[in-house]
């Protein structure tokens, strides 16, 4: 005879199903409640019925199904019990929103939103591995550029300063442009999942990270040409009004509002499996309903970026000067190895920083469409608001 519930071929002498008798007594890997309906057919990992999401023909947990089934599923269960369930630990239920802006205001939730990430970088090693590899990957691809144009003869070509249309050069920068933004691009694609995965309570993998963002990388090679190209149209103009004039305002106005757009597209196309048209109106849409501070958000993160970028680059500057004044010209190399590598592990936590703030933001605006005043937000995006 055949369980009711799950199905198991019960012995005739059974009094009730083995299967469902184990699972009452386990705990739920994703929101840890006692009882478990089955494992999510993409982990294996044992989840209750709340985190159990039908999705493309599949029971999967709320870490690895896409974030709009894992929404709509969660109000459906809210609807069921009258109570919404958090998507996992890395969520909390209320936040109280910023209510003194100004720099200061600004300055300290960047601060905080900055020490939130870090936390989340000890407790998980792999979050900042990406960020690593993209910055070594992206700095060895125009090291060797620049080699390849002096070799091929294009140097005078690329970075001469002339007026007027060079096919060769637009070609050549546009080029570059495109594989720098898509490695860029690809390794935050990276950790975007993990901080996912991070914050619904599961351990982030590098290799299920990876093969997420593989699997769109038709959208990430779409948004690095387009990258590519507002790079190259921004830069002749400031380099036409020779950074004094209104172009050259229209221009860095532009790149800024451009940066913000490809970091709310990211976590779309990532966590959605979605192609860039479509995750362009949904990031359009987000912006547009005021899900979120995102203004807010975005001058605090800038604002802490800047003063860890400075402080980095005057401190390696130190260093390497205080270095080879102790131990003489020998120590030249073997310091600026070393201070090389200090700033590549600062850009990639600054890089790690941006991704997480708008990682997080598109969380809480996924939760907020679906549940208004009873959505979940991420633990470090609502620390931030409330400081």
């Amino acid at each position: 005879m055949e369980c009711p519930r799950c199905g198991y071929v019960m012995h005739p002498l059974d009094r009730e199903c083995p299967r469902c008798a184990r699972r009452s007594q386990q705990t739920c890997a994703m929101c840890g409640r006692r009882g478990v309906a089955g494992n999510c057919q993409e982990c294996d990992q044992p989840v209750c019925s709340a985190c159990l999401v039908p999705a493309d023909g599949r029971h999967l947990c709320t870490a690895c199904a896409p974030a709009n089934a894992s929404s709509a599923h969660a109000a459906d269960i809210g609807r069921a019990e009258g109570e919404r369930p958090l998507p996992g630990p890395g969520f909390v239920r209320e936040v109280s929103l910023p209510g003194y802006a100004g720099f200061w205001g600004n300055l300290r939730r960047g601060l905080v939103f900055m020490r939130e990430s870090l936390l989340m970088a000890f407790r998980d090693k792999d979050l900042l591995i990406p960020p690593l590899l993209s910055v070594f990957a992206s700095t060895g691809f125009l090291i060797a550029v620049l080699f390849g144009l002096r070799a091929a003869g294009l140097w005078d070509t690329v970075f001469a300063d002339e007026e007027g249309f060079n096919a060769t050069k637009i070609i050549t920068v546009l080029l570059i442009g495109f594989i720098f933004y898509a490695i860029s691009y690809f390794f935050s694609g990276m950790t975007v999942h993990l901080i996912n995965v991070h914050l619904r309570g599961r351990d982030a993998q590098l290799g299920p990270a990876f093969r997420d963002a593989l699997k769109n990388i038709g959208g990430i090679l779409l948004l690095a040409a387009a990258s590519a190209v507002i790079s190259l149209l921004t830069s002749r103009s400031r380099r036409r009004d020779a950074g004094y004039g209104p172009g050259d305002l229209a221009a860095a106005a532009i790149q800024r509002a451009w940066t913000v757009f490809v970091y709310l597209l990211l976590p779309i196309i990532i966590l959605e499996d979605v192609s860039f048209g479509r995750a362009a109106a949904r990031a359009k849409d987000i912006h547009a309903r005021n899900l979120v501070p995102i203004v807010t958000g975005e001058i605090g993160v800038i604002l802490v970026n800047r003063i860890i970028g400075f402080v980095a680059m005057a401190l390696a500057l130190v260093g390497v000067g205080v270095l080879v004044f102790v131990v003489g010209a020998l120590a030249l190399i073997p310091a600026l190895i070393v201070a090389g590598l200090w700033l590549a592990v600062v850009m990639a936590y600054v890089n790690f920083v941006r991704t997480a703030y708008y990682t997080c933001l598109y969380l809480w605006a996924v939760e907020r469409a679906e549940a208004e005043d009873l959505a979940a937000i991420p633990l470090p995006l609502a620390t931030a608001l409330s400081a």
